[in-house]
């Protein structure tokens, strides 16, 4: 327990066997009440998302097969609370992360693509393709089921080469949001990457489907270009700097950097900016806009793409079941939640019930008991002194 196989900044990660020798994998969050709410935000997206779509459809997410609360644990840490316990099914595979950073060639026969052309300085247009569309296929799931992810990242994409139609699967859903529901849970609880996420750093309420689609162009052009794929240096360079100065006008971008430097990086991108791949520019173009209502819908994207991918489209929305149109009107929208989801009738409750407390009664109770002991304490002084003038 004092060696997690994984550690990140808001818990651990352990790798294991249950009894029946099923590998599994254990994530457990430190003793911080923002991380153990984003424990607990993550088993309720799993759970929903378990809920509403069957397993033979293929589920583009790592699979929760289990839940724990043990009241203790030999040997563990002070600093991981054993308050909940994560149980995940473990797949034969790595991050795309990992991969991207030591071993691009098995990535691309993991994944099933051609190997570039045109060499390993290239741009490799078979595996943007194949990690955009995959990522895209996995968000339509997700935006089906009402959540907004927020956090696609290399770290986060794992790569299972055995499953076929399935490849990449989305982890760590602690940071998601349920966008779909009346009670947004989720909404305020973002630990998002900067160096993946669109400059807004928030969700719009009105577009907050934008916003994976941003992080997925970044993490699918950080496999495009190899100067971006082993260190993320150029690609920070790139997020945090550069592409504010043009007001993230990727084309724009990419004639600035052809023209202003003769590196590595300025080379592959004199290839990208070729007659044969100038459409990826035009299509990461719109997905790496400032604006999020600029932005297309995975689906439109997924369209772009290719038959093959619009036929992959199609089977995701037929297999995945979207959730039902709310009204937009509050009351009309938080009765039609309480038909379908009667649970939410007692969350509605218990947070109204909070915020009365908190923002009217409290505030009350704490004005108005200094004047009651007040008022209390000078009749008792006045029949005090009352008796004592009659006895006297």
């Amino acid at each position: 327990w004092n060696n997690p196989d994984r550690a990140g900044g808001f818990g651990a990660v352990y790798f294991g066997e249950t009894r029946c020798g099923k590998e599994v994998v254990v994530k457990l969050a430190f003793k911080d009440e923002f991380a153990e709410r984003l424990l607990q935000n993550e088993l309720y997206f799993n759970e929903k998302l378990t809920n509403s779509i069957p397993p033979r459809h293929g589920r583009r997410w790592a699979t929760l097969i289990g839940k724990c609360r043990p009241p203790y644990i030999h040997g563990l840490p002070k600093e991981v609370s054993s308050s909940q316990i994560l149980i995940f099914r473990r797949e034969q595979g790595r991050t795309l992360d990992e991969f991207l950073s030591k071993d691009i060639s098995y990535l691309e026969q993991s994944l099933h693509v051609p190997t570039n052309p045109i060499g390993s300085n290239g741009p490799r247009v078979h595996l943007f393709v194949k990690i955009l569309g995959e990522l895209l296929c996995s968000i339509v799931q997700l935006h089906r089921a009402g959540l907004v992810h927020r956090d696609v990242k290399p770290e986060n994409v794992f790569i299972v080469p055995s499953d076929r139609s399935c490849p990449l699967k989305l982890l760590d859903l602690g940071s998601a949001c349920d966008m779909g529901a009346t009670l947004r849970r989720g909404l305020t609880d973002d630990t998002v990457d900067p160096l993946y996420a669109p400059p807004e750093l928030k969700l719009n309420r009105k577009y907050p489907w934008s916003f994976d689609v941003f992080c997925i162009a970044v993490t699918a052009l950080r496999a495009l270009l190899p100067a971006f794929s082993k260190s993320t240096t150029e690609l920070r360079k790139m997020m945090e700097e550069e592409l504010p100065a043009v007001d993230y006008n990727f084309e724009q971008w990419c004639i600035n950097k052809i023209s202003t430097s003769d590196d590595e990086l300025s080379r592959q991108v004199f290839l990208l900016l070729d007659k044969k791949n100038e459409w990826i520019v035009k299509l990461l173009q719109p997905m790496l806009a400032k604006n999020p209502a600029c932005r297309p819908e995975p689906k439109e994207v997924l369209k772009k793409l290719g038959p093959v991918w619009a036929a992959t489209l199609h089977s995701v929305e037929i297999l995945s079941p979207a959730a039902p149109p709310l009204d937009r009107r509050l009351p009309q929208r938080l009765m039609q939640e309480m038909r379908m989801k009667p649970h939410i009738l007692f969350l509605f409750v218990i947070q109204a019930a909070k915020f009365l407390l908190e923002k009217f009664f409290l505030p009350l109770i704490f004005r108005f008991i200094p004047r009651v002991l007040g008022c209390i304490n000078r009749s008792f002084v006045a029949s005090v002194t009352k008796r004592i003038g009659l006895a006297v």
